[in-house]
């Protein structure tokens, strides 16, 4: 387990559960922790079925008798239990990883607790509060001190005691900054400090999500301009799939060749700079399309330079007549005039040159949500479609598609003319359902990537 969270400061990553912590700050005093177990080993062999732990078959009976759907899952190395709890008119599925959480959740009220949308937040309409998880924007915020001793008035980085502040509001309500876990640390939902609502009188989702919103980004913009340190609430996908690695034969790919392939360094440094931004699903995707973009030049004189040579093979052409010459300048010069539509087209020939049509059907279809969001939910981001099947053009309307959603990521339209509709924005809803797109343009920077690699001289 990490360190205890009252031993973070702002720049530190996540926190690890700490069930007697979490249960004497809940905000609503919903109840104490009266003792928890340690870790128990579970057996894994061969053959062996193995025994859930006692902690987790205790959550499992408590979320039955509260109607909340749950489930114990052994395979190592992700044992946990999930639980579905409530998120406005959908469902937040939450893994519970360690006994010690297990036991501390079954203290509290768990059918009382509603999801705040796609934010790391919590509320309970019955005792009136929200609470939210808090981290610096982008990774590893230096002015992350300036903070902690702005707010909590402490001296170092470090204290003894978990910084704290509250700042009443009007009809008794209440902000409070904290540094001490409470039940959203539990679900797994750890961060350096909390933001707490009391008081809030909401018994609807959207009122009381927004409610988050507004005085969170009313709160975080004056820490910004006073100390200089940019907050924000963490973002997950909705019923976000639990990770896991890939799993390979103990024989296969196990072993790193020395390189015999060199890439060049501009569009490798966009593809790296790409695969740093892993919460920030927009700038991941404008970053690999640059990659793909760098490499636009080459392939477009490509076709073009094919185009010629089909020109030229014609028993028709006549190089001393205008009419054959302007036939070969316009073939130069399509592709290269500028225009969004040529950049399109210059897309799809460097997709045509480095993709192969059936790898790319394959990573399409590999998972069923893939395949899924790709035949179904593609509408959600842009509504160009690529079609799966066999025989269809797959890899012009995977550059159609591609390139409609770098316009909507790129091009910030006039609201006034009603096509705001258009643009896809920070922090919205449609940047977090890019992740296939995003998982999609990244596939496609790695092929051109290989596609235009050079043997490496030693």
């Amino acid at each position: 387990m990490l360190a205890d969270p009252q031993n973070q400061d702002l720049t530190s990553g996540d926190v690890s559960n700490s069930a007697a912590a979490s249960a004497s700050s809940d905000p609503s005093n919903l109840g104490s922790l009266e003792g928890s177990s340690g870790p128990q080993v579970v057996a894994t062999e061969p053959g062996v079925v193995a025994k859930p732990p006692e902690a987790f078959v205790r959550l499992k009976e408590y979320c039955d008798r509260l109607n909340l759907k749950s489930e114990i899952d052994l395979e190592e190395p992700f044992q946990n239990i999930s639980v579905e709890f409530k998120n406005g008119r959908l469902v937040r599925t939450v893994y519970i990883g360690t006994e010690e959480a297990a036991d501390a959740l079954v203290q509290y009220p768990l059918d009382e607790i509603i999801f705040l949308g796609e934010y790391s937040a919590i509320c309970s309409y019955k005792d009136s509060w929200i609470e939210a998880a808090v981290r610096p924007h982008g990774v590893g915020d230096a002015r992350g001190f300036v903070a902690r001793r702005g707010i909590f008035g402490v001296s170092g980085l470090r204290s003894e005691e978990p910084g704290e502040v509250e700042i009443l509001g009007p009809k008794g309500m209440m902000l409070r900054l904290t540094e001490k876990p409470g039940l959203l640390n539990l679900l797994d939902y750890g961060a350096p400090i909390y933001l707490r609502i009391e008081g809030i009188r909401i018994t609807e989702h959207d009122k009381a999500m927004n409610l988050l919103e507004d005085l969170s980004n009313s709160l975080f913009l004056q820490i910004d301009f006073r100390f200089e340190t940019a907050l924000t609430i963490p973002k997950g996908r909705t019923g976000a799939r639990r990770f896991r690695p890939p799993r390979r034969k103990l024989d296969e790919d196990n072993r790193l060749a020395f390189p015999r392939f060199t890439y060049d360094r501009s569009p490798s440094s966009l593809y790296w700079y790409a695969r740093s931004a892993l919460s920030m699903p927009l700038l991941q995707f404008l970053s690999f399309y640059q990659c793909l973009e760098f490499h636009f030049p080459h392939y477009s004189r490509q076709e073009t330079i094919a185009k010629i040579k089909n020109i030229l093979k014609s028993p028709l052409f006549d190089g001393t007549k205008d009419s054959s010459i302007n036939v070969i300048v316009n073939a130069t010069l399509e592709g290269h005039r500028g225009s969004l539509l040529e950049e399109r087209k210059q897309l799809a020939a460097t997709l045509k040159h480095c993709i192969d049509a059936t790898a790319l059907r394959d990573f399409l279809t590999a998972t069923d949500d893939r395949k899924r969001y790709f035949e179904h939910d593609y509408k959600k981001i842009s509504g160009k479609r690529i079609v799966l099947s066999e025989g269809a053009p797959i890899v012009e309307q995977t550059a159609d598609r591609i390139y409609d959603i770098r316009c909507k990521v790129v091009h910030a339209k006039n609201l006034d003319t009603g096509d705001g509709d258009e643009i896809i924005l920070p922090f919205s809803q449609e940047e977090q359902l890019m992740v296939d797109d995003v998982d999609l343009v990244q596939f496609l920077a790695r092929n051109v990537l290989i596609a235009s690699s050079t043997p490496l001289n030693t």
